[in-house]
Protein backbone atom coordinates (compact mmCIF):
# COMPACT_ATOMS: atom_id res chain seq x y z
CA UNK A 1 0.00 0.00 0.00
CA UNK A 2 1.32 3.98 -0.79
CA UNK A 3 1.75 6.65 1.13
CA UNK A 4 -0.67 9.74 0.77
CA UNK A 5 1.35 12.53 0.25
CA UNK A 6 -0.43 16.20 1.17
CA UNK A 7 1.36 19.23 2.04
CA UNK A 8 0.57 23.22 2.69
CA UNK A 9 1.80 26.19 2.91
CA UNK A 10 0.12 29.91 3.52
CA UNK A 11 0.53 32.02 1.26
CA UNK A 12 0.88 35.74 1.17
CA UNK A 13 0.13 38.07 -1.70
CA UNK A 14 3.42 38.93 -2.07
CA UNK A 15 4.86 35.59 -3.05
CA UNK A 16 1.80 34.46 -5.42
CA UNK A 17 3.13 35.86 -8.60
CA UNK A 18 6.47 33.37 -8.49
CA UNK A 19 4.76 30.96 -7.32
CA UNK A 20 2.13 31.42 -10.14
CA UNK A 21 4.91 31.25 -12.55
CA UNK A 22 5.82 27.79 -11.21
CA UNK A 23 1.95 26.66 -11.36
CA UNK A 24 1.49 27.42 -14.45
CA UNK A 25 4.76 27.07 -16.40
CA UNK A 26 4.87 31.12 -17.52
CA UNK A 27 8.43 30.44 -18.14
CA UNK A 28 10.93 28.04 -19.85
CA UNK A 29 13.97 28.47 -17.52
CA UNK A 30 12.84 26.68 -14.97
CA UNK A 31 14.92 26.44 -11.55
CA UNK A 32 13.65 22.78 -10.84
CA UNK A 33 15.64 20.43 -12.98
CA UNK A 34 12.73 18.12 -12.48
CA UNK A 35 10.86 19.57 -15.27
CA UNK A 36 10.59 18.31 -18.56
CA UNK A 37 9.06 20.41 -20.91
CA UNK A 38 8.80 17.98 -23.74
CA UNK A 39 6.09 16.98 -21.24
CA UNK A 40 4.59 20.24 -20.16
CA UNK A 41 1.43 19.59 -22.50
CA UNK A 42 0.13 17.38 -20.67
CA UNK A 43 -0.36 19.37 -17.62
CA UNK A 44 -4.80 20.08 -17.28
CA UNK A 45 -6.57 21.33 -15.03
CA UNK A 46 -9.03 20.65 -12.29
CA UNK A 47 -10.60 23.60 -11.66
CA UNK A 48 -9.13 26.23 -13.75
CA UNK A 49 -8.30 29.69 -13.31
CA UNK A 50 -8.55 32.04 -16.37
CA UNK A 51 -4.72 32.35 -18.06
CA UNK A 52 -5.00 36.18 -18.43
CA UNK A 53 -6.05 36.43 -15.01
CA UNK A 54 -2.58 36.77 -12.35
CA UNK A 55 -3.27 34.73 -9.39
CA UNK A 56 -3.25 38.33 -7.34
CA UNK A 57 -6.29 39.46 -9.03
CA UNK A 58 -7.98 36.00 -8.79
CA UNK A 59 -7.60 35.88 -4.96
CA UNK A 60 -8.04 39.70 -3.98
CA UNK A 61 -10.98 39.78 -6.17
CA UNK A 62 -12.73 36.76 -5.23
CA UNK A 63 -12.05 37.97 -1.10
CA UNK A 64 -12.88 41.46 -1.64
CA UNK A 65 -16.27 40.28 -3.31
CA UNK A 66 -17.33 38.07 -0.87
CA UNK A 67 -15.45 38.94 2.56
CA UNK A 68 -18.32 40.67 5.54
CA UNK A 69 -16.07 43.36 6.36
CA UNK A 70 -15.70 46.58 4.65
CA UNK A 71 -12.15 46.91 5.84
CA UNK A 72 -9.09 46.81 3.71
CA UNK A 73 -7.46 43.02 3.60
CA UNK A 74 -3.90 43.21 5.67
CA UNK A 75 -0.90 43.06 3.56
CA UNK A 76 0.53 40.58 5.60
CA UNK A 77 -2.67 38.25 5.70
CA UNK A 78 -2.94 34.39 4.46
CA UNK A 79 -4.44 34.53 1.03
CA UNK A 80 -3.71 31.58 -0.49
CA UNK A 81 -4.04 27.73 1.28
CA UNK A 82 -1.33 26.17 -0.95
CA UNK A 83 -2.05 21.74 -1.01
CA UNK A 84 0.44 19.88 -3.03
CA UNK A 85 -1.16 16.47 -3.47
CA UNK A 86 0.25 13.00 -4.60
CA UNK A 87 1.72 9.44 -3.81
CA UNK A 88 4.97 7.36 -4.86
CA UNK A 89 6.30 6.70 -8.37
CA UNK A 90 5.31 2.88 -7.74
CA UNK A 91 1.82 4.04 -6.74
CA UNK A 92 1.15 6.19 -10.15
CA UNK A 93 2.87 3.60 -12.45
CA UNK A 94 0.15 0.98 -10.95
CA UNK A 95 -2.47 3.71 -12.47
CA UNK A 96 -3.90 4.19 -15.54
CA UNK A 97 -3.97 7.84 -17.20
CA UNK A 98 -8.05 8.13 -16.48
CA UNK A 99 -7.20 6.57 -13.20
CA UNK A 100 -4.82 9.02 -12.64
CA UNK A 101 -6.70 11.84 -13.51
CA UNK A 102 -9.84 10.47 -10.78
CA UNK A 103 -7.69 10.12 -8.23
CA UNK A 104 -7.07 14.43 -8.29
CA UNK A 105 -10.52 14.93 -9.32
CA UNK A 106 -11.56 12.64 -5.72
CA UNK A 107 -9.16 14.64 -4.05
CA UNK A 108 -10.58 17.71 -5.36
CA UNK A 109 -14.02 16.59 -4.47
CA UNK A 110 -12.99 16.14 -0.86
CA UNK A 111 -11.49 19.20 0.01
CA UNK A 112 -14.50 20.77 -1.84
CA UNK A 113 -17.45 18.65 0.44
CA UNK A 114 -14.44 20.44 3.35
CA UNK A 115 -13.70 23.66 2.50
CA UNK A 116 -16.42 25.08 -0.09
CA UNK A 117 -15.97 24.31 -4.02
CA UNK A 118 -15.87 27.79 -4.68
CA UNK A 119 -13.41 28.43 -2.19
CA UNK A 120 -10.77 26.78 -4.51
CA UNK A 121 -9.65 29.00 -6.76
CA UNK A 122 -7.35 26.10 -9.02
CA UNK A 123 -6.39 22.65 -9.19
CA UNK A 124 -3.50 21.98 -11.48
CA UNK A 125 -1.91 18.69 -12.45
CA UNK A 126 1.34 18.71 -13.54
CA UNK A 127 2.77 15.55 -15.29
CA UNK A 128 5.74 16.53 -16.46
CA UNK A 129 7.94 16.47 -13.20
CA UNK A 130 9.71 13.19 -11.88
CA UNK A 131 6.50 12.38 -9.74
CA UNK A 132 2.04 13.10 -10.69
CA UNK A 133 1.12 16.22 -8.19
CA UNK A 134 -1.69 18.58 -7.94
CA UNK A 135 -1.63 22.13 -6.56
CA UNK A 136 -4.52 23.11 -5.33
CA UNK A 137 -5.21 27.04 -4.02
CA UNK A 138 -7.85 27.47 -1.60
CA UNK A 139 -9.08 30.31 -0.20
CA UNK A 140 -8.99 30.29 3.95
CA UNK A 141 -12.63 32.26 3.75
CA UNK A 142 -15.59 31.22 6.59
CA UNK A 143 -18.55 33.33 6.68
CA UNK A 144 -17.12 35.75 4.81
CA UNK A 145 -13.85 36.05 7.28
CA UNK A 146 -10.38 35.36 5.90
CA UNK A 147 -8.83 33.39 8.95
CA UNK A 148 -6.15 30.57 7.41
CA UNK A 149 -5.02 30.37 10.95
CA UNK A 150 -8.73 29.24 12.73
CA UNK A 151 -9.45 27.05 9.43
CA UNK A 152 -6.10 25.25 8.97
CA UNK A 153 -5.27 24.80 12.68
CA UNK A 154 -3.54 21.89 13.62
CA UNK A 155 -6.84 20.06 14.19
CA UNK A 156 -7.55 20.58 10.81
CA UNK A 157 -4.26 19.22 9.33
CA UNK A 158 -4.99 16.31 11.58
CA UNK A 159 -8.37 15.73 10.18
CA UNK A 160 -7.23 15.96 6.47
CA UNK A 161 -4.21 13.17 6.68
CA UNK A 162 -6.91 10.96 8.68
CA UNK A 163 -9.91 11.10 6.29
CA UNK A 164 -7.94 12.09 3.43
CA UNK A 165 -6.80 8.65 2.52
CA UNK A 166 -9.90 7.12 3.65
CA UNK A 167 -11.82 9.02 1.01
CA UNK A 168 -9.55 7.72 -1.90
CA UNK A 169 -9.80 4.07 -0.45
CA UNK A 170 -13.55 4.55 -1.04
CA UNK A 171 -12.36 4.88 -4.93
CA UNK A 172 -10.75 1.62 -4.81
CA UNK A 173 -7.13 3.33 -4.44
CA UNK A 174 -4.80 1.33 -2.74
CA UNK A 175 -3.35 4.50 -0.38
CA UNK A 176 -2.97 5.37 3.39
CA UNK A 177 -1.40 8.36 5.21
CA UNK A 178 2.01 8.80 5.98
CA UNK A 179 3.37 8.28 9.41
CA UNK A 180 1.92 9.76 12.17
CA UNK A 181 4.42 12.39 14.14
CA UNK A 182 7.29 11.25 11.28
CA UNK A 183 10.13 13.22 11.97
CA UNK A 184 11.36 12.72 8.51
CA UNK A 185 12.09 16.02 6.60
CA UNK A 186 11.16 17.20 3.06
CA UNK A 187 14.45 17.55 1.39
CA UNK A 188 13.33 20.40 -0.40
CA UNK A 189 12.56 22.12 3.26
CA UNK A 190 16.69 21.01 4.37
CA UNK A 191 17.85 24.66 3.23
CA UNK A 192 15.13 26.29 4.61
CA UNK A 193 14.98 24.79 7.80
CA UNK A 194 19.18 25.18 8.01
CA UNK A 195 18.64 29.04 7.70
CA UNK A 196 16.37 29.27 10.46
CA UNK A 197 18.98 27.38 12.78
CA UNK A 198 21.28 29.73 11.40
CA UNK A 199 19.13 32.65 12.49
CA UNK A 200 18.18 31.52 15.88
CA UNK A 201 21.90 30.89 17.16
CA UNK A 202 22.58 34.59 15.21
CA UNK A 203 19.35 35.60 17.59
CA UNK A 204 21.42 34.51 20.48
CA UNK A 205 25.11 35.31 19.78
CA UNK A 206 23.58 38.90 19.49
CA UNK A 207 21.26 38.72 22.55
CA UNK A 208 24.78 38.25 24.66
CA UNK A 209 26.16 41.07 22.35
CA UNK A 210 22.90 43.08 22.94
CA UNK A 211 23.31 42.56 27.05
CA UNK A 212 27.20 43.52 27.15
CA UNK A 213 26.61 46.97 25.17
CA UNK A 214 23.57 47.92 27.73
CA UNK A 215 26.11 47.96 30.41
CA UNK A 216 28.59 49.72 28.30
CA UNK A 217 25.93 52.37 27.49
CA UNK A 218 24.59 52.73 31.37
CA UNK A 219 27.73 53.86 32.26
CA UNK A 220 28.38 56.89 29.71
CA UNK A 221 25.28 57.79 28.06
CA UNK A 222 25.57 61.43 28.45
CA UNK A 223 28.89 61.60 26.53
CA UNK A 224 28.25 59.14 24.24
CA UNK A 225 24.39 59.31 23.56
CA UNK A 226 25.49 60.51 19.61
CA UNK A 227 28.24 57.98 18.80
CA UNK A 228 26.07 55.11 20.43
CA UNK A 229 22.73 56.13 18.67
CA UNK A 230 24.69 56.04 15.28
CA UNK A 231 26.21 52.60 16.20
CA UNK A 232 22.74 51.31 17.26
CA UNK A 233 21.52 52.57 13.69
CA UNK A 234 23.73 50.98 11.92
CA UNK A 235 23.63 47.42 13.37
CA UNK A 236 20.04 47.45 13.34
CA UNK A 237 20.46 48.22 9.59
CA UNK A 238 22.79 45.35 8.68
CA UNK A 239 20.56 43.39 10.92
CA UNK A 240 17.43 44.06 9.20
CA UNK A 241 19.63 43.25 6.16
CA UNK A 242 20.35 39.88 6.71
CA UNK A 243 16.88 38.75 8.41
CA UNK A 244 15.56 40.22 4.88
CA UNK A 245 18.13 38.59 2.68
CA UNK A 246 16.94 35.31 4.38
CA UNK A 247 13.42 36.00 5.36
CA UNK A 248 11.75 38.37 2.81
CA UNK A 249 8.43 37.92 4.65
CA UNK A 250 9.70 38.71 8.14
CA UNK A 251 7.24 41.32 9.48
CA UNK A 252 7.77 43.38 12.03
CA UNK A 253 4.17 44.53 14.01
CA UNK A 254 2.79 48.13 14.32
CA UNK A 255 2.29 46.86 17.84
CA UNK A 256 6.05 47.65 18.87
CA UNK A 257 5.43 51.39 18.72
CA UNK A 258 2.86 51.77 22.02
CA UNK A 259 6.16 50.18 23.94
CA UNK A 260 8.38 53.15 22.34
CA UNK A 261 6.33 55.86 22.46
CA UNK A 262 3.99 57.93 24.91
CA UNK A 263 0.41 58.08 23.72
CA UNK A 264 0.49 61.79 23.06
CA UNK A 265 2.48 61.42 20.10
CA UNK A 266 1.41 57.75 19.25
CA UNK A 267 -1.23 58.81 16.87
CA UNK A 268 0.84 60.48 14.20
CA UNK A 269 3.65 57.39 13.49
CA UNK A 270 1.21 53.74 14.57
CA UNK A 271 0.77 54.10 10.60
CA UNK A 272 4.29 53.86 9.94
CA UNK A 273 5.64 50.24 9.19
CA UNK A 274 8.73 49.24 11.77
CA UNK A 275 11.56 48.56 9.17
CA UNK A 276 14.84 49.28 8.31
CA UNK A 277 15.09 53.21 8.50
CA UNK A 278 12.53 53.62 11.08
CA UNK A 279 14.95 53.70 13.89
CA UNK A 280 17.17 56.62 12.11
CA UNK A 281 13.93 58.27 10.70
CA UNK A 282 12.65 58.72 13.90
CA UNK A 283 15.33 59.10 15.77
CA UNK A 284 15.48 56.80 18.35
CA UNK A 285 16.66 57.31 21.79
CA UNK A 286 19.35 54.85 23.08
CA UNK A 287 16.72 53.88 25.44
CA UNK A 288 14.16 53.04 22.41
CA UNK A 289 16.84 51.28 20.77
CA UNK A 290 17.23 49.07 23.78
CA UNK A 291 12.75 48.41 23.50
CA UNK A 292 12.77 48.11 20.04
CA UNK A 293 15.74 45.76 19.70
CA UNK A 294 14.25 43.18 22.09
CA UNK A 295 10.64 43.75 20.61
CA UNK A 296 12.48 42.61 17.39
CA UNK A 297 14.05 39.43 19.38
CA UNK A 298 10.50 38.11 20.73
CA UNK A 299 8.97 38.97 16.98
CA UNK A 300 11.63 36.62 15.38
CA UNK A 301 11.35 34.01 18.48
CA UNK A 302 7.79 33.86 17.22
CA UNK A 303 8.33 33.97 13.44
CA UNK A 304 10.40 31.35 14.19
CA UNK A 305 8.27 28.79 15.83
CA UNK A 306 5.34 30.31 13.26
CA UNK A 307 7.99 28.31 10.82
CA UNK A 308 9.33 25.66 12.68
CA UNK A 309 5.00 24.87 12.81
CA UNK A 310 4.94 25.21 9.60
CA UNK A 311 7.66 22.54 8.56
CA UNK A 312 6.25 19.94 11.22
CA UNK A 313 3.07 20.13 9.18
CA UNK A 314 5.04 19.57 6.22
CA UNK A 315 7.41 17.22 7.04
CA UNK A 316 4.84 14.16 7.08
CA UNK A 317 5.71 11.55 4.52
CA UNK A 318 9.49 11.91 2.03
CA UNK A 319 13.13 10.55 2.16
CA UNK A 320 15.70 12.72 3.09
CA UNK A 321 18.65 12.95 1.85
CA UNK A 322 21.50 11.90 4.60
CA UNK A 323 24.27 13.04 2.94
CA UNK A 324 23.23 16.22 2.83
CA UNK A 325 21.92 16.50 6.21
CA UNK A 326 25.11 15.65 7.84
CA UNK A 327 26.84 17.67 5.58
CA UNK A 328 24.36 20.58 7.33
CA UNK A 329 25.04 19.39 10.58
CA UNK A 330 28.96 19.25 10.15
CA UNK A 331 28.66 23.14 9.19
CA UNK A 332 26.44 24.17 12.50
CA UNK A 333 28.77 22.48 14.58
CA UNK A 334 31.77 24.52 12.93
CA UNK A 335 30.37 27.46 13.58
CA UNK A 336 29.08 26.38 16.86
CA UNK A 337 32.64 25.38 17.90
CA UNK A 338 33.68 29.15 16.87
CA UNK A 339 30.83 30.88 18.64
CA UNK A 340 32.19 29.20 22.02
CA UNK A 341 35.90 30.35 21.17
CA UNK A 342 34.61 33.75 21.25
CA UNK A 343 32.71 33.57 24.46
CA UNK A 344 35.83 31.59 26.06
CA UNK A 345 37.77 34.62 24.95
CA UNK A 346 35.55 37.04 26.36
CA UNK A 347 35.65 34.43 29.62
CA UNK A 348 39.05 34.45 29.83
CA UNK A 349 39.29 38.91 29.94
CA UNK A 350 36.93 39.01 32.78
CA UNK A 351 38.88 36.65 34.62
CA UNK A 352 38.60 32.84 33.93
CA UNK A 353 42.30 30.83 33.98
CA UNK A 354 43.10 30.34 30.34
CA UNK A 355 43.79 26.97 31.06
CA UNK A 356 39.92 26.84 30.90
CA UNK A 357 40.06 27.28 27.32
CA UNK A 358 39.66 24.07 25.37
CA UNK A 359 37.13 22.83 28.06
CA UNK A 360 35.19 26.04 27.75
CA UNK A 361 35.49 25.66 23.89
CA UNK A 362 34.50 22.12 23.38
CA UNK A 363 31.52 21.97 26.49
CA UNK A 364 29.95 25.27 25.98
CA UNK A 365 31.42 26.85 29.23
CA UNK A 366 33.61 26.29 32.43
CA UNK A 367 32.67 22.52 33.05
CA UNK A 368 35.01 19.97 34.49
CA UNK A 369 36.49 18.68 37.92
CA UNK A 370 39.10 20.22 40.18
CA UNK A 371 41.66 17.47 41.22
CA UNK A 372 39.81 17.79 45.15
CA UNK A 373 36.81 15.88 43.11
CA UNK A 374 34.79 19.42 42.98
CA UNK A 375 32.50 20.03 40.29
CA UNK A 376 31.90 23.05 38.52
CA UNK A 377 29.22 23.14 35.56
CA UNK A 378 29.23 27.19 34.36
CA UNK A 379 27.68 26.78 30.89
CA UNK A 380 28.26 30.28 28.96
CA UNK A 381 24.65 31.64 29.49
CA UNK A 382 25.19 31.22 33.28
CA UNK A 383 29.33 32.18 33.41
CA UNK A 384 29.08 35.21 31.05
CA UNK A 385 26.18 36.94 33.04
CA UNK A 386 28.29 36.34 36.59
CA UNK A 387 31.43 37.31 35.23
CA UNK A 388 30.11 40.65 34.08
CA UNK A 389 28.42 40.94 37.47
CA UNK A 390 31.75 40.64 39.25
CA UNK A 391 34.26 42.14 36.87
CA UNK A 392 35.88 45.25 37.97
CA UNK A 393 34.92 48.67 35.53
CA UNK A 394 38.72 48.53 33.83
CA UNK A 395 38.13 44.66 32.83
CA UNK A 396 35.04 46.04 31.56
CA UNK A 397 36.15 49.41 30.01
CA UNK A 398 39.23 46.24 28.31
CA UNK A 399 36.49 44.22 26.98
CA UNK A 400 34.44 46.48 25.53
CA UNK A 401 37.03 47.90 23.63
CA UNK A 402 38.61 45.05 22.26
CA UNK A 403 34.83 44.33 21.13
CA UNK A 404 34.94 47.47 19.32
CA UNK A 405 38.03 47.12 17.48
CA UNK A 406 37.33 43.20 16.42
CA UNK A 407 34.15 45.02 15.52
CA UNK A 408 35.61 47.67 13.52
CA UNK A 409 38.00 45.26 11.73
CA UNK A 410 34.96 42.74 11.03
CA UNK A 411 33.56 45.82 9.26
CA UNK A 412 36.06 46.75 7.30
CA UNK A 413 36.33 42.62 6.50
CA UNK A 414 33.46 42.72 4.82
CA UNK A 415 31.12 41.64 8.53
CA UNK A 416 30.83 43.17 10.91
CA UNK A 417 28.37 42.91 14.11
CA UNK A 418 24.58 42.47 13.64
CA UNK A 419 22.10 43.74 15.99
Amino acid sequence: MAFMVARTEKRKVGSLAGYQIHVDRKTKNHENKDIEPSRTHLNYDLVGHKASTTFKHEFMDYINENKASSRAIRKDAVVMQDWIISSSNDFFESLDEAETRQFFEAAVEFFSNKFGAENIRFATVHMDEATPHMHMGIVPMKDGRLTAKTIFDRECLRMIQEELPTHFQSYDFDIERGVKESKTEHVNFTEYKNKIEHLQEKVDDLTQKSHDLQQKMREDKETNDKKQREFFYEQWEKDWDLIQDNFPDFHMGAEVLTQIYSETILDNVQQVDVDRNFPREFNLTVKQMFIIIQEKYEAIKEYIKEKWSEINSKHLDLTNDRKDYFESLGALNSKREAQNEMLADIAIDLGVHDSWKETMIQKGGQIGSFSDGREINKPFDELIPELIATASELQLESLIEKQKKNSYKAKHDGGGLSL
